[in-house]
């Protein structure tokens, strides 16, 4: 890792570090409710009973001190919340995409043409490569689906189009699902994480 890259790592780093602290913070705010029902704050004694997380290592979090959780503590944390362990990762940047997804899936959810796309999605990986990216330009016409092989911030973006698109089971969906969850994927994987490029 050269010098210039390990600065944006850790801005990375530092970005999701703030988010899960904050995100954990905010999820323990109205975990807990009172005899009326209305949510409550659940307290770092009471979340470290539920999850088996130590109080100490909470309260780090709480103050945004040395976080830097192994998987099982966020699936723990996330457990006792009730929450996806993602979205106590998700920076605010994260939400905003997520919320974009929205308006993109509106443009598309009548297309003939994006849901045959989404079919030939379901294909063998050669033609569910070529339906993606033609799916990519029908979303959005992305400019990465022109220059990604000769452009390494563009190669980047379509590496995590291509990767978030691969996750979803969309066989598994039933209706409209399959549009839905492949404009998402579409949408999540254009961001470009950060500046270093090709790997």
């Amino acid at each position: 890792m050269t010098a210039q890259e390990k600065p944006q790592e850790e801005s990375l780093f530092e970005e999701v570090r703030a988010a899960f602290c904050d995100n954990l913070k905010k999820a323990m705010s109205v975990a807990k409710f009172d005899l009326e029902g209305m949510p409550r704050k659940l307290t770092q004694h009471e979340l470290a009973r539920d999850s088996d997380v130590a109080r100490s290592t909470i309260a780090k979090y709480c103050q945004g001190l040395s976080a830097n959780p192994d998987l099982d503590t966020v699936c723990r944390l996330a457990s006792t919340l009730n929450v996806s362990p993602a979205l106590l990762l998700m920076t605010p940047k994260d939400w905003e995409i997520l919320a974009h997804t929205y308006l993109t899936i509106e443009s598309v959810v009548n297309d003939d043409e994006a849901r045959k796309l989404v079919k030939l999605h379901s294909s063998s990986r050669n033609v569910r490569s070529k339906a993606t990216i033609d799916f990519v330009r029908r979303v959005n016409g992305h400019d990465a689906v022109e220059n990604y092989l000769t452009e390494s911030n563009y190669e980047k973006i379509m590496r995590g189009i291509f990767s978030t698109c691969e996750l979803p089971d969309l066989k598994a969906l039933k209706g409209d699902s399959d549009l839905i969850i492949l404009t998402m994927c579409v949408v999540l994987g254009s961001r470009l994480i950060d500046k270093r490029g090709k790997k």
